[in-house]
């Protein structure tokens, strides 16, 4: 069976000449030999060398990326009416990588014409996720490296027409000295095996790559499995969508954008191209999966999106399906704190910097947060909450710190609650509060032991509030004492067990417990038996069986 052995760029010279490569293209099918066919019209062979210098070599980022560019390309060999489980077999090993397909295949034509010459591509960018046409020439980057001992081996079929097995391999590490091996093979099945000879280093930490960029592939498109596992398992989470209408080329064609939530990786926001990674963003709230289209495209070197308006159009289409989501899920207490936080992480995935930016915002406020109005963090409702009772609980919603940032653009915050739920009665300083309390005996005479105690603590500020109803008497703010006029200890004659129960909702607060540094329950609690020894009435307290 005869060999076709040239450097690459005297095959890429062929291939950009259209009449000569259907004359090699009949010689190869025919099994004749090349004679001057070999020896095409010259082209700059310089210029040659310095795009396949370009693409080869810089391309990526990460050294393994070419590996990724062959599964790539296998997906994309999927025929379009191909009704069957398409499966693409990957297998790893210390110094080999093999994938195989059994996709459409190439002759010797798609060769010549389409796998080695940059930029030369039949994909649309349409159905498609590689659409540059130079994904697989940076796998002869290893061959680069350790010429001699490295080479990439395609083997491929149509489904009509004879096999071919095309051997790149370099004699040293400059980019004139790579060569194209061709021959005629014997191959039942259509499809393309794929295997690459070199040094791949840890083989469970390419697997950990591959599953990190594919995972998110769906498996109704293809099923990758690696060294006989599957990586891209459909997860229990459902996908959510929503159409885009993109401009390609002129014409305007629709597309969906997915949406789900990914809780295998918790810790990022994942940006992806028909489910192929694209870029990660961190996330302290939980992780998720955003599909775009092909008809979104990718920067050459794959790690980004073209910012164009395509892009943007894709990202209001993503918040549309997000709202979806949104509407299907139960709205519990828990829910909607975990979106309050997520979407402003979502947002900064996106680069969206305004909640207002987001076009759908008032539908997913209507349908995550229907009348609330403010926004506040887990431990200001817990501050809240025992003062103002239920009322600031239906009215708010729990984010974290992050995301209160953002949602005050839209909601109240902390100091809109003290301004519409806390109005004052009256606003009185610490020592003028001491001494009309201790002068005036009917100046809420079960408040005097609370006054003395705080002048002590060097409050801004008293302030005095009819809250309704009444839950505890006194709350911290801010280095502000709020004190309910209104509940039943603060209300009335003195009583001994009124002042008591007033000085343990004091010291029972977080904020006083930390002034004081009363860090055990029992240490606020003998500060209070002593305030108020001299009480009669005042409840006993037993620690460990003894009376106090």
């Amino acid at each position: 069976m005869r060999t076709y052995d040239l450097p690459l760029v005297d095959w890429i010279r062929i291939g950009l000449h259209r009449q000569t490569l259907e004359q090699v293209v009949q010689a190869i099918e025919h099994g004749k030999p090349l004679g001057e066919l070999g020896q095409p019209n010259p082209i700059n062979v310089k210029y040659i060398e310095k795009i396949l210098r370009e693409e080869i070599a810089k391309q990526f980022s990460h050294p393994e990326r070419p590996l990724l560019e062959v599964v790539l390309n296998a997906i994309d060999a999927r025929p379009s009416s191909f009704a069957d489980d398409y499966t693409i077999q990957v297998q790893l090993s210390r110094k080999k990588f093999a994938a195989r397909d059994n996709g459409i295949g190439m002759g010797v034509d798609e060769i010549l014409r389409l796998l080695i010459i940059p930029f030369n591509t039949d994909k649309s960018g349409i159905e498609e996720i590689g659409r540059f046409g130079v994904g697989f020439l940076s796998t002869f980057n290893y061959c680069l490296h350790e010429p001699g001992n490295s080479t990439v081996l395609v083997e491929t079929k149509r489904k009509e027409g004879g096999g071919y097995a095309a051997l790149f391999y370099s004699t040293s590490g400059e980019i004139k000295d790579l060569r194209l091996r061709l021959q005629r093979m014997h191959r039942t099945r259509p499809g393309t095996a794929v295997r690459i000879r070199r040094h791949l280093g840890a083989r469970s930490l390419l697997q950990m790559y591959l599953k990190e960029r594919l995972k998110g592939v769906p498996s109704y498109h293809a099923r990758i499995v690696v060294d006989g596992k599957q990586i891209n398992k459909d997860s229990n989470e459902k996908w959510y969508a929503a159409p885009v209408e993109l401009n390609i080329k002129g014409n305007v064609i629709t597309q969906p954008i997915g949406f789900r939530i990914d809780r295998d990786d918790p810790n990022h926001i994942t940006l992806s191209s028909q489910g192929v990674a694209v870029k990660h963003s961190l996330s302290q709230y939980g992780g998720a999966i955003i599909s775009f289209p092909s008809g979104i495209q990718v920067v050459e070197g794959r790690d980004d999106f073209k910012m164009d308006k395509n892009y943007r159009r894709g990202i209001a289409a993503a918040f549309q399906a997000i709202e979806k989501y949104i509407q299907a899920q139960e709205r519990t207490e828990e829910f909607v704190g975990s979106m309050a936080s997520f979407l402003p992480a979502l947002m900064s995935a996106f680069k969206i910097m305004k909640l207002k930016d987001v076009p759908n915002i008032d539908g997913i406020v209507a349908a995550l947060m229907p009348g609330k109005r403010y926004a506040l963090t887990n431990e200001q409702l817990q501050t809240f909450s025992p003062f103002l009772g239920n009322t600031v609980r239906e009215l708010s919603f729990v984010t974290s710190p992050d995301g209160c940032a953002y949602w005050r653009e839209i909601f109240g915050h902390d100091l809109t609650v003290v301004a519409d739920l806390l109005k004052p009665k009256e606003i009185i300083t610490p020592e003028a509060f001491e001494q009309r309390a201790g002068e005036d005996s009917s100046f809420y005479p079960n408040l005097r032991l609370l006054a003395r105690e705080a002048k002590n603590a060097s409050f801004t500020g008293i302030v005095l509030v009819d809250v309704l109803p009444p839950q505890n008497p006194v709350m911290v703010y801010n280095n502000v004492l709020y004190i309910n006029a209104s509940h039943r200890y603060v209300q009335g004659p003195f009583n001994p067990l009124k002042v008591y129960s007033i000085i343990s909702g004091y010291y029972g607060l977080a904020d006083v417990a930390r002034v004081m540094r009363y860090y055990r329950p029992e240490q606020a609690e003998a500060t209070i038996q002593s305030l108020t020894a001299h009480l009669h009435g005042r409840p006993a307290i037993v620690y460990g069986g003894k009376s106090r």
